[in-house]
């Protein structure tokens, strides 16, 4: 894992260095203090309203060259609850860079490291910002947030990287290819640390000024570490399309399948096949923007094994007036756990749903005001859990060179 993640990194330092000649970086930071009621904020089976100070740190580089681009930013996240709840805390860092070979040939890549005790509410909070904002992007966002380690405030920690090259073949059709790696660990021998591999292909075909045609390829292998038991190999072909509703609007839909294969400690595999795909709607106006998102494949998970898994979120922002923003978001994760799960380590429930929203007001270009109410809840328990309520309220100053 160590060496195929450090081999990822040089390939991205290497082309973002030929990315950056005679480059414009900007460097922005976000710094918000705020004060929160939560009813059970870790979804926990003993619900406990807590009162929480947070602190919130969000800088960003931007750094745009003659042929690509490169964005570094990070995330970090402390709060102090009232209660024996302690301190909590969550931090990302992550890079992303596109560069240019010539007129048709461009290469992509990522790497990224996070880590949170409340990785689902954290993955809601990552969507209330203010996508209404000048440079702001609106995409459909199907990412699997796990749910079997929800309500056990146990610390995930992950670490992926990516490098892909896209070519354009001629005016109306192109190829890339793609190849990532992942290492997720949990504390406290909560789940089962695994690292997968993943490599995939793909062609498209535009028939229309406004309808694309696509096929892909795709295969990752997951080995949970320290066990045989769930190692899984993962081939899945799909087919799908992109059509340019409006201006605005695009659509698109994939379908497929998940072949599974997985080791089941006797010495031979387990094979499962899974209906896979995604479907998503995305509209970005002028002052608003929406775009909702379904998706379902078979991911590892935290139970020792791949399950077919699916994800569905839901996004809108509208910029009410020049000095005032609202945004909604919300997201469901569903495992289907099986027998291939069988093990000592017990999960409180398979579904998580959530919701969260956000105002902010400007006082000036540097100073807002945010409140941001969240919902959460854990299904599949027994017995049931509380769901939790939250509210927070708190200040904002941007650091650093505005706009972009």
């Amino acid at each position: 894992m160590q060496k195929r993640s450090l081999v990822v990194t040089a390939a991205l330092a290497a082309f973002s260095t030929q990315a950056l000649a005679d480059n414009v970086t900007r460097v922005t930071a976000t710094v918000s203090a705020g004060a929160s009621v939560n009813t059970n904020p870790f979804l926990l089976e003993d619900s406990e309203t807590a009162l929480s100070g947070i602190i919130t740190f969000n800088p960003r580089v931007f750094i745009e060259g003659d042929r690509g681009e490169v964005t570094v930013s990070g995330l970090a996240r402390v709060s102090q609850y009232s209660t024996n709840l302690g301190t909590d805390a969550a931090f990302r860092i992550g890079s992303d860079a596109v560069y240019a070979v010539d007129g048709r040939t461009s290469i992509t890549g990522g790497i990224a490291l996070q880590t949170a005790r409340n990785a689902f509410q954290n993955s809601l909070l990552a969507n209330a910002g203010d996508l209404a904002l000048p440079g702001a992007e609106l995409e459909p966002d199907v990412n699997f947030v796990d749910p079997t380690v929800a309500g056990t405030r146990t610390r995930t920690s992950s670490i992926n990287g990516s490098l892909g090259v896209n070519h354009t073949l001629n005016e109306v059709s192109s190829i890339g290819g793609q190849i990532g790696s992942n290492y997720t660990f949990f504390d406290n021998g909560v789940g089962f640390d695994f690292k997968s591999y993943s490599a995939s292909g793909s062609y498209a075909h535009r028939v229309s000024p406004r309808t694309s045609l696509n096929a892909g390829l795709a295969g990752t292998r997951v080995d949970y570490l320290g066990r045989s038991v769930g190692d899984t190999k993962i081939l899945s072909p799909n087919i799908g399309a992109t059509q340019q509703l409006t201006e605005t609007m695009v659509l698109t839909a994939n379908i497929g399948a998940s072949f599974v294969s997985t080791e089941n400690g006797l010495g031979s595999s387990t094979s499962q096949t899974f209906l896979s795909g995604s479907v998503s709607l995305c509209d970005r106006g002028l002052n608003q923007g929406f775009c909702a998102a379904l998706s379902r494949n078979a991911s590892p998970t935290a139970l020792g094994t791949v399950q077919a898994t699916t994800s569905a979120s839901l996004s809108f922002d509208q910029k009410l007036s020049r000095t005032e923003n609202v945004s909604i978001s919300g997201r469901y994760s569903q495992s289907d756990q099986n027998n291939l799960s069988a093990n000592s380590v017990s999960f409180p429930g398979n579904k998580v749903v959530g919701l969260t929203g956000r105002y902010s007001k400007t006082l000036n270009e540097r100073l807002s005001l945010y409140v941001t109410p969240v919902y959460g809840k854990i299904f599949g328990t027994s017995p049931d859990r509380s769901a939790n309520y939250g509210l927070t309220a708190g200040i904002s100053y941007r650091l650093g060179q505005l706009g972009r």
